[in-house]
């Protein structure tokens, strides 16, 4: 038998189609996300709370650093080729000694570096943050709910979604009747899709990241993300928009998971789905008042007693660009994992339809919406997610990619685990992932989670 990520599309139910990306509210409000508990949990959780069990916002942690250092720190990015060279945007590049300590300040990474390059930043971070913060206020005040935000490290600059040329239009009124300067604002028309349907694919077993799976009810066709010990007890995590009849994010729904599809007669059941956080307000800059909000796209299933999993372990296609997979069972090892994913840092993802491709991260804290509180209604935000975009050779993240691992090369077939993917832009410019921290912490804070292949 050869086993293969993804090789062809089929046609499905128009009515599949519609459903793409309208990601359903949970009935919520009698019981939003708790604040985080301080206590014990394993090392990556740990690294994304701060001394009172708080969720740390990495976009306040800039703006903090830009506040207390002189020559306006507007954010600092990786070289894209040598990932030792750090570029420290600075409105006075003269200002080298402060670009050292704010970089210094900002990044807590065990990388080397060898250089630290000051470049021309137009804005400070602190700015930038706040102006952020009202402008999104004011968007979705004005009728125009962003499909995408974040103060983009990459390019010094507020970078806004919106759904259509109408919406542009209104949002760039919007920005001239604030008091945020128009030239550190950009505006781009970006819907969010979700990534749940696609062709069949072929069965592994044992169980690995980076392979189709399927909900066993309305068909959704997704990646599994990768496989976990959790206090010990063997799972999946999935995106949590891939387990439910309604394809709503949150909420437990008891999701049956096939591998690699539910043939009807007979049975590839492989594990259910047992933990799923819900939906609801949150205090957070990038969680308006008109949405519910979390932290990642991501749930937890039970594997199925009478199924293995091989730990650590994600599919590897023969080539980036590439579905194949040959010889069979070839795999990529998850060693380590990165809570701290940086600006500029290289990126691999491995889902069902589009195999192994690489991609460049261009923000480390966006939003990415995936319903519009529309009608009166309640809107959805996954909040401080990851961004990246596909390098040459490689494509975009596409239907069913959704829980698509998303890893950090190392030496050989090792990788450092960093998230998930969740969505993706109508364009097909960028994708966002849910990171590997906050997976953890809202599934299950108070855990030991291991998901390497020899414990991390």
């Amino acid at each position: 038998m050869t086993r293969t990520v993804p090789l062809r599309l089929l046609v499905v139910m128009v009515a599949m189609v519609a459903m793409l990306t309208a990601a359903m509210v949970v009935a919520q409000e009698d019981n939003p996300p708790a604040s985080p508990p301080a206590g014990p949990g394993e090392d990556t959780v740990r690294d994304i709370v701060d001394a009172d069990g708080n969720i740390i916002n990495p976009d306040a942690q800039l703006a903090a650093i830009a506040e207390e250092q002189p020559g306006g720190f507007g954010g600092y990015y990786f070289d894209e080729t040598d990932r030792s060279i750090a570029y420290v945007y600075m409105r006075d590049i003269t200002q080298t000694a402060a670009a050292t300590a704010a970089f210094g300040a900002a990044y807590d990474g065990s990388r080397t570096i060898t250089q630290i390059i000051p470049v021309q930043g137009e804005y400070a971070f602190n700015d930038l943050f706040e102006w952020f913060d009202a402008l999104d206020t004011a968007l979705v005040d004005g009728g125009v709910y962003p499909t995408s935000g974040a103060v983009m490290e990459l390019t010094n600059r507020i970078v806004f979604g919106v759904r259509s040329e109408a919406d542009l239009t209104s949002a760039q009124q919007v920005l001239r009747d604030s008091e945020v300067p128009e030239g550190a604002v950009v505006f781009n028309v970006e819907v969010n899709e979700l990534l749940d349907k696609g062709a069949l694919d072929e069965e592994w077993r044992p169980l690995v990241g980076g392979i189709q799976h399927q909900q066993e009810l309305y068909g959704n066709k997704c990646t599994i993300g990768f496989g976990t010990e959790r206090d010990d007890e063997e799972g999946l995590v999935l995106a949590s928009h891939c387990t439910s009849e309604e394809k709503h994010i949150g909420g437990v729904d008891d999701a049956v998971i096939h591998q690699p599809v539910n043939p009807f007669l007979g049975s590839n059941v492989v594990a259910t789905e047992t933990i799923d956080p819900r939906l609801g307000p949150m205090d957070h800059p990038q969680c308006d008042e008109d949405y519910y909000c979390r932290y990642s796209d991501a749930a937890f299933a039970e594997l199925d007693e009478e199924e293995e999993l091989d730990l650590g372990k994600v599919a590897k296609p023969t080539a980036i660009g590439e579905t194949d997979v040959d010889p069979e069972g070839t795999t990529f090892s998850i060693t380590s994992e990165n809570a701290g994913i940086g600006v500029g840092d290289t990126v691999y993802f491995v889902g069902r339809t589009t195999g192994w491709n690489e991609a460049r991260v261009t923000d480390t804290c966006s939003f990415s919406e995936v319903k519009a509180p529309v009608g009166g209604g309640v809107g959805v935000r996954i909040i401080c997610v990851g961004r990246a975009v596909p390098l040459a050779g490689s494509v975009n993240a596409d239907e069913g990619d959704s829980g698509s691992p998303v890893m950090e090369p190392g030496s050989g077939d090792d990788v450092s685990l960093v998230g998930t993917v969740f969505s993706h832009s109508s364009s097909g410019s960028y994708f966002h992932f849910s990171k590997i921290g906050l997976v953890y912490w809202e599934i299950d804070s108070a855990a030991t989670w291991d998901s390497c292949t020899s414990g991390c």
